[in-house]
């Protein structure tokens, strides 16, 4: 299974669009420095961050809709600046 991420930067950025292998529902609606559960806002600062705190997914512009259409899953997570 996989999960195409659209990744909301609060108007900071334009929305990105990533695909990753596996089943990420459980980080829908988490933000970075927005969410209390500090183990999924862990576990998505180490999906999308390198240790130098460059985004370390390849990101997509467009919505990939063939993964949806595929059968991927998706969500909405991001960070608040």
């Amino acid at each position: 299974m996989k999960t195409v991420i659209i990744f909301d930067q609060c108007c900071q950025e334009s929305l990105m669009f990533f695909v990753v292998e596996g089943d990420k529902r459980h980080l829908n609606g988490i933000y970075i420095n927005g969410s209390d559960d500090e183990e999924k806002v862990d576990e998505l600062n180490l999906l999308f961050y390198g240790t130098d705190g460059v985004v370390k997914l390849p990101a997509q512009l467009e919505f990939p809709i063939i993964e949806v259409v595929n059968g991927a899953k998706v969500i909405v997570c991001g960070f608040f600046p």
